[in-house]
């Protein structure tokens, strides 16, 4: 295969299955994002959850 680490990152992404709580946290999320601040930390705010998302997967992924 050309890409052995993409392979393995996407079998276990695969494997990962939704709940309805990680649903419940993104509306969470959005919902408090849109309603209490301006565009500007909108913006940022949204930003920061999904930097910190993808380096929180991107440590799970490391680990196992």
């Amino acid at each position: 295969m050309a890409f052995p680490s993409w392979s393995a990152a996407v079998k276990k992404i695969l494997l990962v299955q939704p709940s309805s709580a990680s649903a419940e946290r993104v509306f969470s999320l959005l919902h408090n994002a849109f309603n209490r601040q301006p565009d500007a930390a909108l913006e940022e705010t949204v930003k920061i959850s999904v930097m910190l998302r993808y380096n929180k997967l991107a440590r799970w992924l490391k680990h196992t």
